[in-house]
């Protein structure tokens, strides 16, 4: 297995540890482990996301400012930002969940298209 087909695998599962703490930070029964969730698993999930998406962009040759880059990182933090608050404050409401699943889907939707600027300047 090549370099790039370890990276990718890696972050595949800190996508799939990301999504399963983010379930978890909103459906644990107690707050303790809501916050658990988030800091211990989510947080960690997240840097390792965006690590290894760097190292697949620098392996690829692809550049970091692409649209779906770019968009992705705002779209991950966004969804990040939203679930540290809900930790924080003890918000489990839908508007909440939604705030923090429709960017977290809209990311992956990025990863997984790759559109480019030029579709929004052709």
């Amino acid at each position: 297995m090549t370099l790039y087909g370890m990276v990718r695998i890696l972050k595949f599962v800190a996508v799939m540890t990301y999504v399963g703490a983010v379930i978890a930070g909103f459906t644990a029964a107690s707050a303790q482990d809501r916050q658990q969730a988030v800091h211990a698993v989510a947080s960690p999930a997240l840097l390792a996301i965006w690590v290894a998406g760097y190292a697949l962009a620098c392996l690829r040759g692809t550049s970091t400012t692409e649209l779906w880059i770019v968009g992705g990182f705002l779209m991950s933090l966004t969804s990040s930002l939203v679930l540290v608050y809900s930790a924080a404050k003890g918000a489990r409401t839908g508007r909440v969940f939604a705030g923090c699943v429709v960017p977290l889907g809209l990311a992956i939707a990025l990863m997984v298209l790759r559109p480019k600027w030029s579709l929004l300047h052709p």
